[in-house]
């Protein structure tokens, strides 16, 4: 019982506290709780210090857990705005593009700042998910790559209805930037609660939300004209500008 209240206790003071304040909020309930422990086994923690949620507001200082939810809601919203465009009637990959940049640069700025780094390498579980957000970015490119070069041509054919080529290559970008706009959540709460390399997964999410969007918005655009020789060719620069920003972006998270 009183290793779980402390395992919860740990948690609510990650979540509330900087990682320095939080460290040493748990260490102090954990020499206190032994001491109840020893003195007054039949005692329960809660009916001395009440939830682990409360026991932590007992330490919380209001101005910087506000801060934090400021900052909190700040990426999470330069992720969200973005990922609700995904279904919807028009997509703004300018905009994104401003918002990942935006979320990004606050992520390495607030967690170089408040943040806790592990000691070593980068935990495994940040290198798998990592590897995940790169398969979704693949399920994408490869849905382009079918798109343009193989669907098309069937399609020309009369071997594919059109309409299928279109809905085949929405979904598939649809899914990949809902799918790494989830991871990228993920990553930036354990960044919070665990280790703040996890921010690389956050800004990997930020930039291939960025490149599905701008993707479906030529897919969906109106006034393209695919028979002006080299059309494609500044869509692809700034693809590429947008995938090394934020790759490099995300090593740097990772330090």
């Amino acid at each position: 019982m009183a290793r779980g209240y402390l395992k919860r206790l740990e948690l609510a003071a990650r979540q509330r506290l900087p990682p320095e304040a939080a460290a040493e909020a748990t260490e102090d309930y954990r020499e206190m709780l032994a001491e109840q422990q020893a003195e007054r086994p039949e005692e329960g923690p809660e009916c001395r210090w009440g939830s682990p949620s409360q026991a932590v507001r007992l330490l919380d200082r209001p101005g910087q857990y506000r801060r934090w939810l400021i900052a909190f809601g700040l990426m999470a919203a330069c992720l969200v705005w973005p990922a609700c465009q995904l279904v919807g009637p028009e997509q703004r990959p300018n905009i994104s593009a401003c918002l990942a940049v935006l979320g990004a640069a606050v992520s390495l700025a607030w967690f170089g700042w408040q943040g806790k780094r592990s000691e070593g390498k980068p935990p495994r579980a940040i290198w798998a998910l990592l590897c995940c957000q790169l398969l979704l970015a693949g399920l994408g490119a490869g849905a382009l790559y079918l798109g343009a070069y193989r669907w098309i041509d069937l399609a020309e054919a009369g071997l594919l209805a059109p309409e299928w080529v279109g809905r085949a290559l929405g979904l598939a970008l649809t899914l990949t930037g809902a799918g790494s706009a989830a991871l990228g959540l993920l990553g930036l709460t354990l960044a919070r609660l665990a280790d703040r390399r996890w921010r690389a997964l956050y800004i990997l999410g930020l930039t291939i939300l960025a490149l599905c969007l701008l993707a479906l918005s030529v897919l969906r655009s109106m006034s393209l004209d695919s028979s002006i020789p080299g059309w494609q060719r500044p869509y692809l620069i700034r693809a590429a500008a947008t995938a090394l920003a934020g790759f490099c972006a995300a090593g740097a998270g990772l330090c």
